[in-house]
């Protein structure tokens, strides 16, 4: 079974076409701000492995969340709109995302608010590079496999070459499948195909604001977030725009929508 902060392989949201019979009255809201590095309360952290990687802060008071920089979205109706957050809204999932920009294009999410517990003790092995897990798509009645996006997951990329429709854009090179090679170093076929990208909501959302720059957050979750499917932009890069995002964090928050049956 999928573990527990993650979105069953039966109903993936942003990805691939995915299978039919995602509930019309699903609904939920979703709240962006942005995170940034407060050096003062801790220094500029560098991993001290043979290769040198920055690292957020990991501890809660060493952020400054930029009022400003405050988004509030509904899914509803199988599409996002701008919508204001009701007070009567039922939290339901939160995650902090950072990039690792410039050094590598891993993301690094952990399942919580970092501003309210410190990852050092909080998240087993402090910041980790986004990771999977693999589960069939038999339960949804497709052939191959999804991947899902983890926060701890046991694998480090796709289970199968992702489609060209959300690599690189949605999900950085550095995630999708790699083959073995035999011994005459050609590429072993994979033994499966992909059946989409499904796994923690606000991970997935989070890749989908980091696609473009902060500028075009409303146009992405508007225009680019269908059931099923991720749409393609042509909006600049943020992996062509590295510095746009260097040590830039998001907060996240999903919302059960207060009158949905199936809402979360």
């Amino acid at each position: 079974m999928p573990s527990k902060g993650t979105v069953p392989p039966k109903k993936p949201l942003v990805t691939q076409p995915g299978p039919r019979g995602i509930p019309s009255d699903l609904s939920f809201y979703v709240k962006f701000e942005h995170l940034e590095p407060n050096f003062k309360a801790q220094k500029n952290r560098i991993t001290t492995e043979n290769i040198r990687y920055w690292c957020p802060p990991n501890i809660r008071s060493a952020y400054h969340r930029p009022k400003a920089n405050v988004k509030t979205f509904r899914w509803g109706g199988g599409r996002m709109g701008v919508m204001d957050l009701p007070r009567n809204a039922q939290p339901y999932q939160v995650s902090t995302v950072f990039t690792q920009y410039p050094d590598t294009t891993h993301l690094l999410p952990v399942g919580f608010d970092a501003e309210k517990k410190d990852v050092q003790t909080a998240s087993p092995g402090g910041w980790k590079p986004l990771s999977f897990r693999h589960y069939p798509a038999a339960v949804s009645n497709r052939n191959g496999t999804y991947s899902s996006v983890e926060t701890f997951g046991d694998r480090q990329q796709l289970a199968a070459p992702g489609s060209r429709d959300w690599i690189p854009q949605l999900l950085a090179t550095v995630y999708d499948y790699s083959p073995t090679l035999d011994a005459h170093s050609e590429p072993i076929p994979p033994k499966t195909e992909s059946a989409g990208l499904i796994g923690s909501l606000p991970i997935l959302l989070a890749m989908a604001a980091f696609s473009a720059p902060e500028s075009r957050l409303v146009q992405v979750m508007t225009g680019n977030i269908r059931p099923g499917r991720w749409i393609p932009h042509t909006h600049p890069s943020g992996r062509e725009l590295l510095e746009l995002f260097w040590e830039v964090g998001l907060w996240l928050i999903i919302c059960r929508h207060p009158i949905s049956r199936n809402g979360r």
